[in-house]
């Protein structure tokens, strides 16, 4: 059985259930270089592996030379010695030339979509309820608490267009205002400081919801514009 955080469970089946699994690390916080990917290409030769699946795509114009790319020099060394490739395709388009990985001797696996969102819902005091976006683990009991904006919770009056605040960049709110609270930030960069001032979770939003459901250290949702308005409405309306 396997899941992502406890979400979407399921049994992971292959077709051949007693194969062996060797893996390789070529990439770093800092990048994946042609060396480190060109001595795991070696290594799983020499470890005679029957299958390379590597899931690497990059936005470089020697993607098309053969010559130069790692993936291709290192997956036709493979193909030499029996050893099939599959690579990705790439996540960009659909639009003209977003494929990667081009070379002839590799099996290229585009993206695909899923049959499942991960959705969260929040629930207002006045039970409307609104769908976002998140990979969230987290379960509040259905316990009431009170939401704040950012922007109205600046740490400083200098802020006082909310040019900062509304977005909950690091070291904007005001702990005393947030805390115990649920704060609600415009954009998606407002998770680690919600948790430096002991917010119980946080709402964010913009135009659009994001292609993918993220997981985040607190309860979290991102929601679109057009509900946060009707939000901002319901913060106004039972503002003590």
């Amino acid at each position: 059985m396997a899941s992502m955080l406890g979400l979407a469970q399921g049994t992971i089946r292959g077709g051949v259930p007693s194969t062996r699994i060797s893996v390789y690390k070529v990439c770093w916080s800092t990048g994946c270089f042609d060396e480190n990917i060109l001595v795991a290409f070696d290594d799983a030769i020499l470890d005679g592996v029957d299958i390379l699946s590597v899931s690497l795509g990059f936005d470089s114009a020697d993607n098309s030379n053969h010559f130069k790319d790692a993936i291709s020099i290192g997956a036709f060394h493979a193909m030499r010695d029996g050893v099939l490739t599959v690579v990705a395709g790439g996540n960009l388009g659909p639009h003209p030339v977003s494929l990667h990985n081009l070379a002839p001797w590799t099996i290229v696996v585009g993206a695909s979509t899923i049959d499942r969102k991960f959705i969260t819902k929040v629930k207002l005091g006045d039970n409307t309820t609104y769908e976002g976006v998140s990979l969230n683990t987290f379960d509040l009991a259905e316990t009431l608490y009170p939401i704040i904006f950012g922007g109205d919770a600046s740490k400083t009056i200098v802020d006082v267009f909310r040019r900062k605040s509304r977005f909950c960049l690091h070291n904007t709110l005001d702990e005393r205002l947030v805390k115990g609270t649920i704060v609600l930030c415009e954009g998606k960069e407002g998770v680690e400081e919600a948790l430096r001032v002991g917010a119980i979770g946080i709402l964010m939003y913009g135009l659009t919801l994001p292609e993918k459901a993220s997981s985040y250290p607190l309860p979290a949702c991102f929601l679109q514009t057009k509900d946060v308005t009707s939000i901002f409405k319901y913060i106004s309306s039972t503002r003590g």
